[in-house]
């Protein structure tokens, strides 16, 4: 099996290093703090990326905007965060039923899945994490949004409509688990018993 880490600089581990015990503790928060973080997290990339990441974006991607304008704050809405300012929060998806927030969502989550931002050379620092990748952090290894909306909305059965839930069972069951997961679990990582195949993508 290739462990992609090994092609990386030694900084460059470091790096993604960071960002995975960061996944980790999210995921360990009760929810009342995570939704905290995830809020605080959203601010943060927004302020870090003015243009990329504008309401109104003229530039950049208007589908990370929508994670950090609108599913993050809905997201940290229903797990009882109250702190809002203006911007946040669209009507249509304040309105929408559990059931069709969790759609929309999963599609908007996987949408903006590793998306890269147009800064190759930036020197990525283990002690300065951009907080857009951890938000926008592969679904399969944990993403801080995702395991968060699996709180306000529990995948409990198989919904073709569920991208996000249907992703993840396709990936934990190509990563040897039977039953596979509907929804991530850190123990979807422990997959090292696998003989053949590569780490990326399964």
């Amino acid at each position: 099996m290739v462990d992609f880490k090994n092609l990386m600089t030694p900084l460059q581990r470091a790096y993604y290093e960071r960002v995975d015990v960061e996944i980790a503790r999210l995921f360990n928060l009760p929810t009342r703090f995570l939704a905290r973080a995830l809020m605080r997290h959203a601010r943060n990339a927004r302020a870090r990326h003015p243009d990329f990441l504008a309401l109104n974006p003229r530039e950049g991607n208007k589908t990370i905007s929508t994670l950090v304008w609108d599913i993050i704050p809905e997201i940290s809405y229903r797990m009882g965060e109250r702190s809002e300012i203006p911007g946040e929060r669209q009507r249509h998806i304040r309105a929408m039923t559990d059931a069709q927030f969790r759609i929309h969502a999963g599609y908007v989550i996987m949408s903006c899945a590793n998306i890269i931002l147009n800064d190759e050379k930036r020197i990525r620092d283990p002690n300065d994490v951009d907080p857009i990748e951890v938000l926008t952090h592969d679904v399969a290894n944990g993403n801080p949004v995702a395991f968060a909306l699996d709180r306000v909305v529990p995948a409990h059965s198989f919904n073709k409509e569920d991208v996000l839930s249907r992703y993840t069972q396709e990936v934990s069951e190509n990563r040897g688990f039977q039953p596979p997961y509907l929804m991530w679990e850190p123990d979807m990582q422990n997959y090292r018993h696998l003989q053949g195949g590569l780490a990326f993508g399964l």
